[in-house]
């Protein structure tokens, strides 16, 4: 179903000779659904989750566990997260504004640190963590649904942030207003280089770095 979804957009936008603009933004959202293996599954959105909640998760400079966290605790947390974040984006399928979104980042850490503390680092789940797995997890819902609205932000990771100049490392970021100050520079660089929003240059940026690195494996 989503398959024929996606391509079915594809297809529309060249038989109404949309600008070159438009078709390739529907054609990098199927390809970066390919890449992450999203694209054609009937779990589709289930799929887009676990996806988001492992970019968000893995992360090498600064870790989600304290070392000593059990797995049932692992576990226990990363069901309340995944169901979280799922509840929080399907808000924004009519409804979609900076306030909302940055509201549902301070939300979704304050009450997952609450339930969570014991077996956090630091005891806080990090507005850092919180906001990739949310953001991309929109991501993944626009590449996938033609009716799903442009996300009003984007997934700040290590891409983003080196193209957009920022400063800073988003895996140890854990203040809203530098989330925002960071999410205004993104915003500022996409203007720049004439996209329409944030969300469709971010995936323009990770499509661009995803062949840039593919290119330079065939090299080796």
């Amino acid at each position: 179903m989503w398959k024929i979804a996606i391509s079915s957009a594809v297809a529309k936008s060249r038989r109404q000779r949309v600008p070159f603009s438009q078709m390739n933004v529907a054609a990098t959202k199927e390809q970066f659904l390919r890449d992450t293996r999203v694209f054609g599954v009937n779990d589709a959105p289930e799929r887009a989750l676990r996806e988001s909640f492992n970019a968000a998760v893995r992360t090498r400079k600064a870790p989600v566990y304290r070392e000593d966290a059990p797995p049932a605790a692992r576990a226990r947390f990363a069901d309340d997260f995944k169901a979280c974040v799922r509840r929080e984006a399907y808000s924004f399928r009519n409804v979609a504004s900076e306030s909302h979104l940055v509201s549902a980042i301070e939300r979704l850490s304050s009450a997952l640190t609450e339930r969570h503390q014991g077996m956090l680092f630091g005891e806080r789940l990090r507005i850092g963590i919180t906001q990739k797995a949310l953001n991309l997890y929109l991501k993944f819902m626009w590449c996938l649904d033609p009716a799903w609205p442009t996300p009003v932000h984007c997934p700040l990771d290590r891409i983003v942030l080196d193209k957009a100049r920022v400063t800073g490392v988003w895996t140890q970021l854990d203040c809203i207003d530098t989330y925002r100050d960071w999410i205004g520079k993104v915003a500022s660089c996409a203007k720049q280089y004439g996209f329409a929003s944030m969300a469709e240059w971010e995936l323009k940026a990770w499509q661009d770095h995803r062949n840039q690195n593919n290119s330079a494996e065939r090299s080796c």
